[in-house]
């Protein structure tokens, strides 16, 4: 847990290609990518929301990159509209819990 805490850490400060030769391609962004955080693309990552309170989901193991995001916003994939229903979806169970 430690080791990913601070990868995720020095992908923030230095970039996420940090360990990359000057010679190696880097790949293209795409937000369909399983390693972004879905909910983070549409609007907020529950995991930030609730921190140091009964109802903390603990750190969120996706990345959360305003590149990306930005990305997702000016997309027109039908994709969008399921992680859209998907972060509803999520919102509604944990509010469903805490009622």
């Amino acid at each position: 847990m430690a080791v990913a805490a601070a990868a995720a850490l020095l992908d923030e400060l230095m970039g996420r290609y940090r360990n990359l030769a000057p010679t190696d391609k880097t790949k293209d962004l795409n937000w369909e990518d399983p390693e972004f955080c879905k909910y983070y693309m549409v609007k907020f990552c529950p995991h930030d929301l609730f921190v140091n309170t009964r109802a903390d989901l603990g750190a969120c193991p996706r990345v959360h990159d305003d590149e990306i995001k930005e990305l997702f916003e000016k997309s027109t994939s039908s994709k969008k509209q399921a992680y859209e229903d998907e972060f509803i979806r999520f919102a509604q169970s944990m509010l469903n819990e805490v009622e």
